[in-house]
């Protein structure tokens, strides 16, 4: 994971250093990002637009700045591919978008660094838990420079049952594998994920006799094979 800092305080964004990025915003009330690239000449520098309507690395969709709606507009345009949006805002931009595709910059300011499931980037800390007069956020280690951008992620659900499911399918492949199998003893008999394993143990009983690990193990395989985890083996709910 790379780390990024941002701030309308230019001198308050910590030093340059390796896997460090910065923003700069390119327009609003705080146009800062000629004064970032002049700090920090040798680091890499992303800009950012608030109002939707300028060419910019990503735009700002949040209360205030860039809607939905324009936002959505942008990525259509090719005026940016990524989009920033906390997860009040997300649902209104997932139906914006449609079946455009786009990269998500999630916010979700837990003080702890994690990637929300299916965001680039996330930004985990705003200057209450930061420890400065500054953002950070975290990459999934391959944005900027994806080559496409992810599918449309999936709205946040209430129930904590579907959260799981959602956020087990948005992790990555190899990482998730790894947990599995590592985890899965404590994962059939866990509180918080018994009700996952029973969800998937209702769905996918038909077609795979009530065996659980061969619903994982399918899954595991489908996503070796394909890069994604989505349960897409025959006869799947």
């Amino acid at each position: 994971m790379a780390t990024i800092y941002d701030s309308i305080t230019v001198s308050a964004m910590p030093p340059a250093g390796p896997g460090i990025m910065y923003l700069g915003y390119v327009d609003g009330n705080w146009p800062t990002y000629a004064a970032v690239k002049a700090r920090f000449p040798n680091s890499v520098v992303l800009s950012v637009t608030t109002t939707g309507f300028t060419k910019a690395d990503i735009c700002d969709c949040e209360s205030g700045d860039a809607t939905p709606a324009v936002a959505a507009a942008g990525v259509r345009d090719g005026l940016y591919k990524t989009v920033y949006a906390n997860r009040a805002t997300l649902p209104e931009l997932v139906a914006a978008m449609g079946n455009t595709p786009w990269h998500y910059f999630a916010a979700d300011w837990t003080g702890k660094p994690h990637l929300v499931p299916g965001s680039v980037a996330t930004q985990y800390a705003d200057p209450v838990t930061s420890g400065g007069n500054y953002d950070i956020s975290v990459t999934d280690g391959v944005w900027p420079g994806t080559p496409a951008p992810t599918p449309a992620p999936m709205p946040a659900f209430a129930d904590p049952t579907m959260e799981i499911l959602v956020t087990l399918a948005a992790s990555p492949t190899d990482a998730l594998n790894a947990y599995i199998r590592q985890q899965w003893a404590t994962f059939r008999t866990d509180t918080l994920t018994v009700p996952a394993v029973q969800y998937l143990q209702a769905g996918y009983s038909g077609p795979w006799h009530g065996s659980i690990d061969a619903v994982l193990a399918c899954i595991i395989d489908t996503a070796t094979t394909s890069g994604h985890l989505r349960p897409m083996f025959s006869g799947a709910a």
